[in-house]
Protein backbone atom coordinates (compact mmCIF):
# COMPACT_ATOMS: atom_id res chain seq x y z
CA UNK A 1 0.00 0.00 0.00
CA UNK A 2 0.79 3.43 -0.88
CA UNK A 3 0.07 6.41 1.31
CA UNK A 4 0.49 9.70 -1.02
CA UNK A 5 0.35 12.71 1.67
CA UNK A 6 -0.71 15.74 -0.24
CA UNK A 7 -3.08 17.80 -1.38
CA UNK A 8 -6.38 16.08 -2.91
CA UNK A 9 -9.64 17.35 -4.52
CA UNK A 10 -12.20 18.72 -4.06
CA UNK A 11 -8.80 21.06 -2.57
CA UNK A 12 -8.09 23.11 -5.73
CA UNK A 13 -4.36 22.50 -6.54
CA UNK A 14 -2.01 21.49 -8.65
CA UNK A 15 -0.41 19.01 -7.17
CA UNK A 16 -3.56 17.29 -5.83
CA UNK A 17 -4.90 17.34 -9.57
CA UNK A 18 -1.53 15.51 -10.48
CA UNK A 19 -1.99 12.99 -7.81
CA UNK A 20 -5.91 12.15 -8.87
CA UNK A 21 -4.95 11.75 -12.66
CA UNK A 22 -1.98 9.16 -10.78
CA UNK A 23 -3.54 7.11 -8.62
CA UNK A 24 -6.29 6.78 -11.69
CA UNK A 25 -4.32 4.61 -13.38
CA UNK A 26 -2.82 2.76 -10.22
CA UNK A 27 -5.33 -0.70 -8.79
CA UNK A 28 -7.76 0.67 -5.93
CA UNK A 29 -6.26 -1.77 -3.53
CA UNK A 30 -2.60 -0.21 -3.90
CA UNK A 31 -3.26 3.29 -2.93
CA UNK A 32 -4.73 5.64 -0.21
CA UNK A 33 -4.38 9.62 0.22
CA UNK A 34 -3.62 11.69 3.44
CA UNK A 35 -4.73 15.07 2.72
CA UNK A 36 -4.82 18.49 4.45
CA UNK A 37 -8.35 19.85 5.77
CA UNK A 38 -10.61 21.01 3.00
CA UNK A 39 -10.85 24.08 5.00
CA UNK A 40 -7.20 25.30 4.32
CA UNK A 41 -7.79 25.71 0.86
CA UNK A 42 -10.21 27.48 -2.25
CA UNK A 43 -12.02 23.85 -2.48
CA UNK A 44 -14.45 23.09 -5.50
CA UNK A 45 -17.99 21.77 -5.47
CA UNK A 46 -16.10 18.43 -6.47
CA UNK A 47 -17.13 15.25 -3.92
CA UNK A 48 -14.59 13.83 -1.52
CA UNK A 49 -12.89 10.41 -2.49
CA UNK A 50 -13.54 7.47 -0.15
CA UNK A 51 -9.96 6.84 -0.63
CA UNK A 52 -9.02 9.87 0.99
CA UNK A 53 -8.53 10.59 4.84
CA UNK A 54 -8.66 14.79 4.78
CA UNK A 55 -7.46 14.92 8.12
CA UNK A 56 -3.62 16.53 8.56
CA UNK A 57 -4.14 19.92 10.53
CA UNK A 58 -1.48 22.45 9.44
CA UNK A 59 -1.00 24.20 12.89
CA UNK A 60 -1.24 20.59 14.41
CA UNK A 61 0.73 18.31 11.97
CA UNK A 62 -0.16 14.69 12.82
CA UNK A 63 0.05 11.20 10.69
CA UNK A 64 -2.88 9.18 11.10
CA UNK A 65 -2.72 6.08 13.71
CA UNK A 66 -2.08 2.45 12.83
CA UNK A 67 0.32 3.40 9.56
CA UNK A 68 3.00 1.14 10.78
CA UNK A 69 5.35 -0.26 7.88
CA UNK A 70 3.21 1.28 5.49
CA UNK A 71 4.83 3.31 2.29
CA UNK A 72 4.72 7.05 2.68
CA UNK A 73 5.38 9.15 -0.24
CA UNK A 74 4.75 12.86 0.31
CA UNK A 75 4.07 16.01 -2.39
CA UNK A 76 5.82 18.91 -1.14
CA UNK A 77 5.30 22.74 -2.28
CA UNK A 78 5.47 25.77 -0.94
CA UNK A 79 2.36 26.64 -1.89
CA UNK A 80 0.86 24.10 -0.18
CA UNK A 81 3.33 23.54 2.89
CA UNK A 82 4.12 26.84 3.65
CA UNK A 83 7.74 28.97 3.79
CA UNK A 84 9.40 26.90 5.56
CA UNK A 85 7.60 24.44 5.72
CA UNK A 86 7.26 22.90 8.97
CA UNK A 87 4.64 20.54 9.00
CA UNK A 88 6.05 18.79 6.27
CA UNK A 89 9.14 18.70 7.81
CA UNK A 90 7.49 17.76 10.93
CA UNK A 91 5.87 14.64 9.15
CA UNK A 92 8.86 13.47 7.92
CA UNK A 93 10.16 13.12 11.00
CA UNK A 94 7.00 11.23 12.71
CA UNK A 95 7.37 8.94 9.82
CA UNK A 96 10.66 7.96 10.83
CA UNK A 97 9.66 7.21 14.52
CA UNK A 98 6.84 5.61 13.24
CA UNK A 99 9.28 3.10 10.80
CA UNK A 100 7.89 4.06 8.24
CA UNK A 101 9.23 3.32 3.95
CA UNK A 102 9.31 7.07 3.35
CA UNK A 103 9.32 8.81 -0.29
CA UNK A 104 8.81 12.54 -0.87
CA UNK A 105 8.53 14.14 -4.54
CA UNK A 106 9.43 17.60 -4.40
CA UNK A 107 7.70 19.29 -6.92
CA UNK A 108 9.05 22.69 -7.65
CA UNK A 109 13.14 22.17 -7.45
CA UNK A 110 15.20 24.57 -9.33
CA UNK A 111 18.02 23.84 -11.20
CA UNK A 112 19.06 26.68 -12.38
CA UNK A 113 19.20 29.25 -9.53
CA UNK A 114 21.53 31.61 -8.72
CA UNK A 115 20.55 31.64 -4.89
CA UNK A 116 23.21 28.62 -4.47
CA UNK A 117 25.89 27.06 -6.16
CA UNK A 118 24.02 24.02 -6.73
CA UNK A 119 21.12 25.64 -8.73
CA UNK A 120 18.39 25.59 -6.02
CA UNK A 121 16.64 28.47 -4.16
CA UNK A 122 18.41 28.71 -0.75
CA UNK A 123 14.37 27.49 0.67
CA UNK A 124 14.89 24.48 -1.68
CA UNK A 125 18.71 23.50 -0.41
CA UNK A 126 17.56 24.07 3.49
CA UNK A 127 14.55 21.82 2.97
CA UNK A 128 16.46 19.45 1.40
CA UNK A 129 19.12 19.32 4.11
CA UNK A 130 16.95 18.96 6.37
CA UNK A 131 14.78 16.10 4.89
CA UNK A 132 16.64 13.74 2.81
CA UNK A 133 18.77 12.22 5.41
CA UNK A 134 15.00 10.57 6.89
CA UNK A 135 13.63 9.58 3.09
CA UNK A 136 14.33 6.29 1.22
CA UNK A 137 14.23 7.38 -2.01
CA UNK A 138 13.89 11.43 -3.63
CA UNK A 139 12.55 10.96 -7.31
CA UNK A 140 12.67 14.40 -9.41
CA UNK A 141 11.34 15.21 -12.67
CA UNK A 142 14.18 15.93 -14.38
CA UNK A 143 17.66 15.37 -15.64
CA UNK A 144 18.42 18.61 -14.34
CA UNK A 145 16.91 18.14 -11.08
CA UNK A 146 18.77 15.10 -10.54
CA UNK A 147 22.29 16.44 -10.98
CA UNK A 148 22.02 19.57 -9.05
CA UNK A 149 21.01 17.31 -5.81
CA UNK A 150 23.81 14.97 -6.75
CA UNK A 151 26.09 18.24 -6.66
CA UNK A 152 24.36 18.87 -3.25
CA UNK A 153 24.57 15.99 -1.29
CA UNK A 154 26.37 13.32 -2.90
CA UNK A 155 26.29 10.92 -0.11
CA UNK A 156 22.85 10.50 -0.77
CA UNK A 157 23.11 9.58 -4.57
CA UNK A 158 21.33 6.32 -4.28
CA UNK A 159 18.39 7.77 -3.72
CA UNK A 160 17.74 10.10 -6.32
CA UNK A 161 16.13 8.56 -9.85
CA UNK A 162 14.28 10.15 -12.27
CA UNK A 163 10.43 10.09 -12.33
CA UNK A 164 8.72 12.26 -15.01
CA UNK A 165 5.87 14.50 -14.62
CA UNK A 166 2.95 12.24 -16.04
CA UNK A 167 0.93 13.18 -18.82
CA UNK A 168 -2.72 12.91 -19.17
CA UNK A 169 -4.09 11.38 -22.44
CA UNK A 170 -7.60 11.39 -23.42
CA UNK A 171 -8.70 8.23 -25.43
CA UNK A 172 -9.88 10.16 -28.49
CA UNK A 173 -8.85 13.31 -29.39
CA UNK A 174 -11.37 15.53 -30.38
CA UNK A 175 -11.09 18.00 -33.41
CA UNK A 176 -9.40 21.13 -32.57
CA UNK A 177 -13.40 23.22 -34.34
CA UNK A 178 -14.89 20.88 -32.05
CA UNK A 179 -13.35 22.27 -28.59
CA UNK A 180 -12.99 25.62 -29.89
CA UNK A 181 -16.84 25.43 -30.15
CA UNK A 182 -17.30 23.53 -26.68
CA UNK A 183 -14.76 26.29 -25.19
CA UNK A 184 -16.11 29.54 -26.41
CA UNK A 185 -19.80 28.33 -25.48
CA UNK A 186 -18.66 28.07 -21.63
CA UNK A 187 -17.39 31.66 -21.77
CA UNK A 188 -20.17 33.11 -23.47
CA UNK A 189 -22.87 31.42 -21.42
CA UNK A 190 -21.74 29.78 -18.56
CA UNK A 191 -18.69 31.96 -17.25
CA UNK A 192 -18.65 34.17 -14.61
CA UNK A 193 -17.57 37.15 -16.65
CA UNK A 194 -19.07 40.73 -17.49
CA UNK A 195 -21.73 40.60 -20.26
CA UNK A 196 -19.33 42.72 -22.10
CA UNK A 197 -16.87 40.41 -22.57
CA UNK A 198 -19.08 37.49 -23.89
CA UNK A 199 -20.51 40.36 -26.67
CA UNK A 200 -16.85 40.83 -27.43
CA UNK A 201 -16.51 37.26 -27.75
CA UNK A 202 -19.47 37.23 -29.77
CA UNK A 203 -18.49 39.73 -32.20
CA UNK A 204 -15.08 37.56 -32.79
CA UNK A 205 -16.96 34.27 -33.17
CA UNK A 206 -15.99 33.61 -36.78
CA UNK A 207 -13.02 34.88 -36.59
CA UNK A 208 -12.24 32.42 -34.30
CA UNK A 209 -12.55 29.53 -36.75
CA UNK A 210 -10.60 31.66 -39.84
CA UNK A 211 -7.92 29.66 -41.24
CA UNK A 212 -5.74 33.16 -40.88
CA UNK A 213 -6.24 32.86 -37.64
CA UNK A 214 -3.55 31.82 -34.77
CA UNK A 215 -4.92 31.55 -31.33
CA UNK A 216 -2.14 31.31 -28.33
CA UNK A 217 -2.59 31.45 -24.84
CA UNK A 218 -2.51 29.86 -21.36
CA UNK A 219 -5.07 29.08 -18.68
CA UNK A 220 -5.26 28.36 -14.98
CA UNK A 221 -3.67 30.35 -11.76
CA UNK A 222 -2.30 33.84 -11.90
CA UNK A 223 1.08 34.53 -10.19
CA UNK A 224 4.52 36.29 -10.73
CA UNK A 225 6.33 33.41 -12.03
CA UNK A 226 4.24 32.17 -14.71
CA UNK A 227 4.30 35.28 -15.81
CA UNK A 228 0.55 35.20 -17.77
CA UNK A 229 1.74 38.52 -19.60
CA UNK A 230 4.42 36.96 -21.94
CA UNK A 231 1.11 35.69 -23.90
CA UNK A 232 0.31 39.45 -24.88
CA UNK A 233 3.80 39.73 -25.38
CA UNK A 234 4.58 36.82 -27.85
CA UNK A 235 1.50 38.23 -29.82
CA UNK A 236 2.76 41.23 -30.55
CA UNK A 237 6.12 39.97 -32.13
CA UNK A 238 3.67 37.51 -34.04
CA UNK A 239 1.74 40.30 -34.94
CA UNK A 240 4.92 42.13 -36.89
CA UNK A 241 6.07 38.72 -38.25
CA UNK A 242 2.77 37.55 -39.59
CA UNK A 243 0.75 40.53 -41.42
CA UNK A 244 -1.24 38.33 -43.42
CA UNK A 245 -2.41 36.35 -39.93
CA UNK A 246 -4.82 37.28 -37.02
CA UNK A 247 -3.23 36.95 -34.20
CA UNK A 248 -5.23 36.47 -30.87
CA UNK A 249 -3.87 35.92 -27.16
CA UNK A 250 -6.18 34.40 -24.71
CA UNK A 251 -5.71 33.83 -20.60
CA UNK A 252 -8.49 32.80 -18.21
CA UNK A 253 -7.31 32.52 -14.15
CA UNK A 254 -7.60 33.50 -11.45
CA UNK A 255 -5.60 34.17 -7.82
CA UNK A 256 -5.33 31.27 -6.63
CA UNK A 257 -5.75 30.57 -2.68
CA UNK A 258 -2.39 29.85 -1.07
CA UNK A 259 -0.83 29.16 2.38
CA UNK A 260 2.64 31.17 1.76
CA UNK A 261 1.56 34.13 -0.34
CA UNK A 262 -1.79 36.89 -0.25
CA UNK A 263 -3.97 37.44 -2.69
CA UNK A 264 -2.92 40.84 -2.36
CA UNK A 265 0.73 40.57 -3.83
CA UNK A 266 -1.01 39.26 -6.95
CA UNK A 267 -3.55 42.20 -7.32
CA UNK A 268 -0.85 44.48 -9.50
CA UNK A 269 -1.23 41.55 -11.97
CA UNK A 270 -4.44 41.10 -12.49
CA UNK A 271 -5.50 44.79 -12.66
CA UNK A 272 -2.78 44.25 -15.32
CA UNK A 273 -3.92 41.79 -17.21
CA UNK A 274 -7.75 43.39 -16.76
CA UNK A 275 -6.00 46.31 -18.61
CA UNK A 276 -4.13 44.78 -21.14
CA UNK A 277 -7.60 43.30 -22.68
CA UNK A 278 -9.44 44.71 -25.45
CA UNK A 279 -12.27 42.75 -26.76
CA UNK A 280 -10.00 42.44 -30.26
CA UNK A 281 -6.89 40.82 -30.11
CA UNK A 282 -5.88 40.42 -26.16
CA UNK A 283 -8.37 38.71 -24.18
CA UNK A 284 -8.21 38.21 -20.38
CA UNK A 285 -10.86 36.73 -18.30
CA UNK A 286 -10.54 36.31 -14.47
CA UNK A 287 -12.53 33.03 -14.78
CA UNK A 288 -11.80 29.73 -12.78
CA UNK A 289 -12.31 26.97 -15.82
CA UNK A 290 -13.97 23.78 -14.28
CA UNK A 291 -12.32 20.71 -15.00
CA UNK A 292 -14.64 19.36 -17.31
CA UNK A 293 -13.57 22.61 -19.69
CA UNK A 294 -10.20 22.72 -19.55
CA UNK A 295 -9.51 20.27 -22.01
CA UNK A 296 -11.31 21.82 -24.26
CA UNK A 297 -9.75 25.60 -23.68
CA UNK A 298 -6.08 23.85 -24.34
CA UNK A 299 -7.69 22.18 -27.48
CA UNK A 300 -8.66 25.17 -28.96
CA UNK A 301 -5.72 26.78 -28.75
CA UNK A 302 -3.00 26.56 -31.89
CA UNK A 303 -0.25 27.13 -29.72
CA UNK A 304 -0.09 26.90 -25.65
CA UNK A 305 2.61 29.32 -24.24
CA UNK A 306 5.06 28.35 -21.33
CA UNK A 307 7.70 31.32 -20.67
CA UNK A 308 8.11 31.32 -17.18
CA UNK A 309 10.29 33.35 -15.13
CA UNK A 310 11.20 31.10 -12.93
CA UNK A 311 10.64 27.03 -14.07
CA UNK A 312 10.40 23.83 -12.78
CA UNK A 313 8.72 20.92 -14.50
CA UNK A 314 5.35 22.47 -15.22
CA UNK A 315 1.59 20.49 -14.63
CA UNK A 316 -0.07 22.65 -16.86
CA UNK A 317 2.02 22.23 -19.51
CA UNK A 318 1.71 18.17 -19.39
CA UNK A 319 -1.90 18.96 -19.36
CA UNK A 320 -1.81 20.88 -22.39
CA UNK A 321 0.61 18.46 -24.28
CA UNK A 322 -2.36 15.21 -23.20
CA UNK A 323 -4.64 17.48 -25.26
CA UNK A 324 -3.01 17.58 -28.28
CA UNK A 325 -2.17 21.23 -27.94
CA UNK A 326 1.48 22.80 -29.48
CA UNK A 327 3.23 23.58 -26.78
CA UNK A 328 5.90 26.16 -26.79
CA UNK A 329 7.97 27.88 -24.49
CA UNK A 330 11.11 28.68 -22.90
CA UNK A 331 14.00 26.87 -22.81
CA UNK A 332 15.00 26.94 -18.69
CA UNK A 333 15.35 24.22 -16.43
CA UNK A 334 12.33 21.49 -16.37
CA UNK A 335 9.98 23.00 -18.72
CA UNK A 336 12.69 23.79 -21.29
CA UNK A 337 14.49 19.90 -20.79
CA UNK A 338 10.80 18.73 -21.19
CA UNK A 339 10.12 20.27 -24.40
CA UNK A 340 13.50 19.85 -26.18
CA UNK A 341 12.57 15.94 -25.57
CA UNK A 342 9.15 16.45 -26.95
CA UNK A 343 10.30 18.07 -29.98
CA UNK A 344 8.59 21.04 -29.25
CA UNK A 345 9.91 24.48 -29.85
CA UNK A 346 11.37 26.27 -26.92
CA UNK A 347 13.64 29.83 -27.47
CA UNK A 348 15.60 32.03 -24.90
CA UNK A 349 13.82 35.18 -26.06
CA UNK A 350 10.83 36.15 -26.78
CA UNK A 351 12.08 36.96 -30.71
CA UNK A 352 13.43 33.70 -31.43
CA UNK A 353 10.29 31.71 -30.16
CA UNK A 354 7.89 33.75 -32.31
CA UNK A 355 10.27 32.73 -35.27
CA UNK A 356 9.77 29.77 -34.30
CA UNK A 357 6.58 29.77 -34.47
CA UNK A 358 6.46 31.83 -37.60
CA UNK A 359 7.83 28.65 -39.62
CA UNK A 360 5.31 26.53 -38.16
CA UNK A 361 2.59 28.57 -39.08
CA UNK A 362 3.78 28.95 -42.93
CA UNK A 363 4.85 25.15 -42.85
CA UNK A 364 2.04 23.20 -41.57
CA UNK A 365 4.04 19.68 -42.80
CA UNK A 366 6.74 21.03 -40.26
CA UNK A 367 4.24 21.34 -37.51
CA UNK A 368 2.78 17.88 -38.21
CA UNK A 369 6.25 16.55 -37.85
CA UNK A 370 6.41 18.09 -34.33
CA UNK A 371 2.96 17.30 -33.08
CA UNK A 372 3.55 13.92 -33.77
CA UNK A 373 7.25 14.09 -31.72
CA UNK A 374 5.20 15.10 -28.75
CA UNK A 375 2.18 12.97 -28.99
CA UNK A 376 5.23 10.31 -28.91
CA UNK A 377 6.82 11.93 -25.74
CA UNK A 378 3.22 12.09 -24.25
CA UNK A 379 2.63 7.86 -25.10
CA UNK A 380 5.70 6.93 -23.46
CA UNK A 381 5.52 9.48 -19.69
CA UNK A 382 1.30 9.33 -19.50
CA UNK A 383 -0.06 8.55 -16.22
CA UNK A 384 -0.49 5.62 -16.90
CA UNK A 385 3.42 4.34 -17.63
CA UNK A 386 3.96 6.55 -14.67
CA UNK A 387 1.95 5.12 -12.22
CA UNK A 388 3.56 1.49 -12.97
CA UNK A 389 6.94 3.25 -12.36
CA UNK A 390 5.66 4.20 -9.01
CA UNK A 391 4.57 0.72 -8.02
CA UNK A 392 8.13 -0.39 -8.98
CA UNK A 393 9.57 1.45 -7.07
CA UNK A 394 7.28 0.96 -3.79
CA UNK A 395 9.07 -2.77 -4.96
CA UNK A 396 12.54 -1.27 -5.26
CA UNK A 397 12.28 0.18 -1.29
CA UNK A 398 10.45 -2.65 0.26
CA UNK A 399 13.04 -5.15 -1.16
CA UNK A 400 16.23 -3.11 -0.44
CA UNK A 401 17.31 -2.82 -3.92
CA UNK A 402 18.86 -0.04 -5.17
CA UNK A 403 16.67 2.80 -7.09
CA UNK A 404 15.78 1.58 -10.83
CA UNK A 405 17.32 3.92 -13.51
CA UNK A 406 13.87 4.86 -14.99
CA UNK A 407 13.66 7.90 -16.92
CA UNK A 408 16.72 9.36 -16.76
CA UNK A 409 18.22 10.73 -20.12
CA UNK A 410 21.64 11.30 -19.66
Amino acid sequence: MIYFVCTFPPIICGIGDYIKCLVSKLPEDSWRVISPETGTFAISDEPCDHHVSYTISLSNPHLPPDLDGDLLWFQHAFGMWGDPSIPFIKLIKEAKQKKNKIVATLQALHFQSVETPFGFDEREYELLKEVIPYLDALPVFSDGTRRAVIRAFPEYKDKITVLRHGVQTYPAMVPQESAKKIFLKYLMEQADIPGKQKEEITALYDMFFSEKTVLIGNFGFITQDRDPLSVYRLRESLDKKLPDHKVIAIYTGTIQKRVDKSPAETLPLLNRLKSIHDGRGNLFFENYLPDEILPFAFRSLDYTVIWYQKATQSGRMAFAQGTGSCTVGRDIEGVGETLNLSGLPAAVTMDELSEKIKRLVLKPNLREKVERASNDYVNRFSFGSQARKHLLIEQHIRSQEKMPFLDRTV
